[in-house]
């Protein structure tokens, strides 16, 4: 031990030297290779923000089965596929609709699927453009045998609030007059049956409008949709129902929100850091108070935070959101 002790201390007596003789090197060359490589956040910086990218680990079961999937249903990763049989997060858009009433419930009502059917409408027909073409639903919507697929239960009453009335609903599974079978499964929530089998009450109505995601400009499309989709939902205005609304990038918008808000706070944290610094290393006796290595503590570790940043960014590195709290578990170290 005592060798190693004098080698350490050998090493760094010279290392002493060595910074006390050149420190305008020490101080200017630093700063320069931050500023340099902190250049690659300006010029090659990428962010990557899929949930499932980011969280799920590669390799896993769950992967493997979906790949195994995907290579036996042709239809799976298809412009022609069914919703049930997506194995993917995909682009989507998603209403529940409550009624406001807390002493009845009921959503099987005229007045609440008058509203239903006037957002329906609106989710299906709104317009928004993307890179000079305009879109709609229908244009970008997951089709089965080349057209939209219908939502059961607004096919069941034929788009006509008023047959609310006359259908005698069975769950979870309904039949047309045609004899066509119909599952509802999905769509109504807090169902009560009578006796007989038939609903009688259901609290909630879920109305699901997937997207086609197969190429790069489906996706970046129905991204562009999900968002003007969340938009036009949040305007609606009703007094029958209550309106909640979801998309398939939720999870994804979230995190890059609150990411946001934590990097926000990089700037207020750092002062706190630094206050704290310097009144660790003051003490009653002049001679030994050391406010200024406090501050190059605090700003050696930033600038090890903007290299790092920079160089990856280079490398082809992207960003994650999880990386925001990098900030504060370095500056909490020095």
């Amino acid at each position: 031990m005592k060798v190693i002790e004098q080698g350490l201390r050998w090493i760094f007596y010279h290392h002493g030297k060595l910074v006390t003789r050149y420190f305008p090197f020490f101080i200017v060359i630093p700063v320069v290779i931050t500023l340099v490589l902190f250049t690659g956040v300006l010029v090659s910086f990428t962010k990557e923000s899929d949930a499932e990218t980011l969280y799920k680990p590669g390799g896993t079961q769950s992967v493997r089965n979906r790949v195994v999937i995907e290579d036996l249903y042709s239809d799976v990763v298809s412009e022609n596929m069914l919703q049930r049989h997506r194995t993917r997060i995909g682009v989507w858009g998603q209403v529940i609709i409550t009624s406001p009433y807390e002493d009845d419930g009921n959503v099987l009502q005229v007045p609440v699927m008058e509203e239903v059917l006037k957002l329906h409408d609106i989710i299906t027909t709104f317009s928004f453009e993307y890179d000079g073409i305009e879109y709609r639903y229908t244009d970008l919507c997951l089709t089965w045998e080349y057209k939209c697929p219908e939502i059961e239960l607004l096919s069941l009453i034929d788009y006509d609030p008023e047959e609310i009335e006359n259908v005698n609903l069975t769950y979870p599974k309904v039949y047309k007059p045609s004899g066509e079978q119909l599952f509802i499964g999905t769509q109504l929530g807090g169902v009560a049956l009578n006796d007989t089998g038939i609903v009688v009450n259901a609290s909630a109505i879920m109305l699901t409008y997937n997207l086609r995601y197969v190429t790069d400009q489906e996706l970046a499309v129905g991204r562009k949709w999900e968002k003007e989709f969340l938009k036009v939902v949040g305007d609606f205005q009703t007094e029958a129902s209550c309106v909640y609304r979801a998309m398939g990038n939720s999870f994804s918008d979230e995190l890059d929100e609150s990411s946001s808000i934590t990097i926000g706070f990089v700037a207020i944290v750092g002062v706190i850091v630094v206050c704290f610094s310097i009144l660790s290393l003051s003490v009653s006796d002049w001679v030994r108070t050391k406010p200024l290595l406090a501050c190059a503590g605090v700003v050696a570790a930033s600038l090890a935070l903007g290299s790092t940043f920079g160089l990856l960014s280079y490398l082809g590195v992207p960003y994650a959101n999880v990386a925001g709290s990098a900030p504060f578990l370095v500056l909490g170290k020095c």
